[in-house]
């Protein structure tokens, strides 16, 4: 807004101008001391003003009794008769003022700078948004609330107030690391999984940066990387292992309505379940097994395992088959998923697919016996017959002994083998199939692994001076992600599911929404959001609603031309929960913009409270 000054019948005025978009005089209609302070106003302090007049873009603003301000809008800024406004000075050189309106709707102005002052805080833009967010969550701006979120604003000047307010809202702690994480969440940036794919891609940057450096030490280089494949090997130290799960040490709460008793006694849900509560029916084929299915399975793999072993076992698995557009076979749809092959003692992904092709293999082979390894372990590699997870510890071993030379292993980091290896290891440790999401106890032994492993590596990037590299800044920031999703399930009920399915990753977000008089009630009301990021489908949310027997879902997609395609394969979900005594009412509709977990959180009246056991299936 800039200000012209130009003298009205007797009244003294002084010519200002402002950069908002607005052009005005200011008139004195007394003795002229009120220009006088106008002049005086230094960057950062506010006036107010209340519009007393419009006559198209021409408008007289009221500073006080005996001040008016014409302005003439160059932009169109709603205004109404008596509205209330406020101003604060960007610069004043003693003749020209430029100012810019806090709000342009300001019917809360009022109140704001009232409550700011009460609590005797300044006045300012980043105060008044700070009310504005309070306002918009809903919160109170009380003298105690205004000063706890301004003091922690302070305590961290570069961070947006509405982040701030974010975290007072969620019951969450003020820090440096839960802000950048806040602001990740709002911003859509906020995926476990982009940041699990830069990690192994880093990892070689980082070696081959060191290695290829003029005067680079090679056997730093090899310790750097015995350290890195050690860490995310998952071998040796129950990280990777099923029967070691420490129950303090879990993303789920364990103090909430027998969470961690049902975890321990061999509970499957994702979100801990209480008597009366309603339940979401499993996938046929796919959902939570009893211990004798449990038992069934295990001798089934062991004669799968055998069986290889007999028939060789470096034979690679086959694609599924797909159809002409690359979308899989009704199979899929009807959830008949092929068994996985056992990561463990093939070179093959967490959904057992090939981590190598077979040219692949014999490249690695042969750089690896440069390496120092023995003639056996090559032999396996060619034959993909050696776990992943054991393959690195090998390799490891052989960095080990000091007697790399430059040239192989320069060669092992440029090899397309074993950037792959580290991909897939990466993803054989920190990635779900969709059977394992139905069990909170797979969902737990997930996180351990992130935060464990992503500890090991930061460790080890400090140790060798690496701890300022773009590696790892993104390790440092999938640990903190990770120990942010562990804060909100303190009050929310919350998870990430990181997916790998024939040969594709996913994301996926689960929220399941409380509330505190539906829990009293025990209705056995229970609702949640999903949302998915796939390749085929694109971004999709899927609401679901469930009471007693009834089920209703909504699914928003962002790609129109896959709407006819699931309403088409609609009837496969129906038909299986039938099956299991449920009823469902279904809708597919479009939407641009993907729902914001964090802003669904926000939303919830009152204090979340966890919901106690139930199984959700993310595949049915």
């Amino acid at each position: 807004m800039s200000f012209g000054m130009s003298g009205l019948g007797g009244h003294r005025s002084t010519s200002v101008t402002s950069g908002a978009g607005k052009t005005a005089s200011v008139s004195d209609a007394g003795q002229g001391h009120e220009v006088r302070e106008l002049s005086e106003l230094k960057p950062g302090q506010t006036m107010q003003g209340e519009v007393i007049s419009k006559n198209g873009s021409e408008v007289q603003i009221r500073l006080d009794a005996n001040t008016v301000m014409n302005a003439r809008l160059e932009k169109d800024i709603a205004l109404t008769l008596g509205q209330p406004m406020t101003f604060e000075v960007k610069s004043n050189t003693g003749t020209q003022l430029a100012l810019r309106p806090l709000f342009e709707n300001t019917g809360q102005d009022a109140n704001s700078v009232r409550a700011l002052q009460q609590a005797a805080l300044p006045v300012n833009s980043k105060t008044l948004s700070m009310v504005s967010a309070l306002m918009e969550q809903g919160m109170g701006i009380d003298k105690k609330t205004l000063q706890g979120v301004y003091r922690d604003m302070m305590t961290n000047p570069d961070s947006a107030a509405r982040d701030v307010v974010a975290l007072h809202k969620l019951q969450l702690p003020v820090t440096p690391e839960s802000l950048h994480q806040i602001a990740g969440y709002r911003n859509y940036e906020h995926q476990l999984l982009q940041g699990i794919e830069t990690i192994a891609e880093g990892i070689r940057d980082t070696i081959l940066g060191l290695v290829d450096t003029e005067g680079g030490s090679v056997q730093e280089s090899a310790a750097l990387l015995k350290n890195i494949l050690q860490a995310i090997a998952g071998t040796g130290d129950g990280a990777g292992s099923a029967s070691q799960t420490n129950p303090q040490d879990t993303v789920l709460p364990d103090g909430n309505a027998g969470a961690a008793s049902d975890t321990a006694a061999g509970g499957t849900g994702v979100i801990p379940e209480t008597e009366g509560e309603g339940r979401f029916p499993a996938a046929e084929g796919e959902g939570p097994l009893t211990a004798a299915e449990e038992a069934g399975t295990a001798r089934e793999d062991g004669a799968v395992r055998e069986r290889q072993e007999t028939e060789g076992a470096g034979r690679e698995t086959s694609r599924p088959a797909g159809r002409a557009d690359g979308m899989p076979q009704d199979d899929v749809l009807q959830g008949r998923l092929p068994e996985p092959a056992s990561a463990d003692q093939q070179l093959v992904g967490r959904d057992g697919m090939p981590l190598l092709t077979e040219a692949q293999r014999g490249s690695l082979a042969g750089q690896l016996e440069a390496l120092g390894l023995p003639g056996e372990i090559a032999g396996q590699v060619r034959a993909g017959a050696i776990g992943a997870g054991e393959l690195l510890e090998h390799i490891a071993q052989a960095l080990a002994k000091g007697t790399v030379t430059r040239e192989a292993l320069s060669s092992l980091m440029n090899g397309k083998g074993m950037q792959q290896l580290l991909k897939g290891q990466i993803e054989n440790q920190w990635l779900l199939t969709p059977r394992q999401t139905a069990s909170g106890e797979e969902v737990n032994r997930l996180y351990n692994r992130l935060r464990e492993q992503t500890g090991k590596l930061s460790q080890a990037l400090s140790n060798a001076g690496k701890g300022g590299s773009e590696l790892a800044k993104n390790v440092q920031n999938l640990k903190e992600n990770v120990d942010f999703i562990q804060q909100l399930n303190q009050n929310f009920t919350y998870l990430q599911l990181p997916l790998k399915r024939f040969g594709k990753n996913a994301h996926g977000d689960l929220y399941v929404y409380t509330n505190k008089k539906n829990l009293a009630k025990k209705d056995g009301n229970v609702s949640a959001l999903l949302h998915l990021d796939m390749e085929y489908l694109g971004s999709m949310d899927i609401y679901v609603s469930m009471q007693t027997e009834r089920v209703s879902t909504k699914f928003y997609l962002q790609r129109e031309e896959m709407l006819d395609f699931l309403e088409e394969n609609m009837h496969i979900l129906n038909e299986r929960l039938l099956k299991r005594g449920y009823s469902m009412t279904s809708e597919v509709l479009y939407r641009e913009k993907p729902a914001n977990v964090a802003a669904e959180m926000m939303k919830q009246e009152g204090e979340a409270s966890m919901l106690s056991m139930f199984s959700f299936d993310v595949r049915a």
